[in-house]
C-alpha cells in the first residue's frame, strides 16, 4: 500500500486529518485510539472478572437453596409416613383402650 493510500477515507475521499496531520500525525493519532482502546478493555476484563466472580456465588447460593428444598421435600416425606404411623397406632390405642361403643 502507498503512502498515499492512506491518505484517503473509507468513502474514497481524501482524508482531510491525513492531509492536515501528515501521515506522521495520522499514526499517532491511530497509536492513541489503540491506547484508549486497550484501557477500555482492561476495564471491561475488570467489570467481567467481577461479575463472573458475583454469578459464581449466586450460583452457590442457588444450589444450597435446591439441596435445602431436597432435604425439605425428604423430611415431609418422612414425615407423611410417620403421620400415618402414628394415626394408625392411636386409633389402635384407642379401640383397644375404650372398647366398640355400646349399642
Amino acid at each position: 500500500m502507498s503512502p498515499q493510500e492512506h491518505l484517503i477515507n473509507e468513502a474514497g475521499l481524501p482524508d482531510k486529518r491525513a492531509t492536515d496531520k501528515g501521515l506522521g500525525g495520522v499514526v499517532r493519532e491511530m497509536q492513541a485510539q489503540l491506547k484508549a482502546g486497550d484501557s477500555r478493555m482492561g476495564n471491561l476484563e475488570v467489570s467481567l472478572a467481577t461479575n463472573t466472580k458475583a454469578t459464581k456465588e449466586i450460583l452457590e447460593i442457588v444450589q444450597m437453596g435446591k439441596t435445602f428444598f431436597r432435604i425439605l421435600g425428604w423430611f415431609g416425606r418422612a414425615v407423611k409416613w410417620l403421620s400415618g404411623l402414628v394415626i394408625g397406632i392411636s386409633t389402635l390405642w384407642y379401640v383397644f383402650t375404650h372398647g366398640t361403643p355400646h349399642k
